[in-house]
């Protein structure tokens, strides 16, 4: 999975910054978990995975501010 990112922050004092990033550039499919939650119904067998949000490419802006 390819995560990158590019800021400033104000050098003097550093009470702000500001980040573009973008996660999953190579839009990797994963899932964190898997199971069996049948016993919830019966004992018949229901399988679930878990997405995390890093399974899917996403991209943003993050502004911070010191005081």
């Amino acid at each position: 999975m390819l995560n990158i990112s590019m800021g400033i922050v104000e050098r003097e004092h550093k009470r702000y910054e500001v980040t573009l990033f973008a996660n999953n550039v190579t839009d990797e499919r994963f899932v964190t978990g898997k199971g069996n939650v049948g016993g919830i119904w019966g004992g018949t067998p229901v399988y679930i995975h878990v997405l995390p949000r890093e399974a899917q490419s996403y991209a943003g802006i993050r502004v911070g501010l010191n005081f």
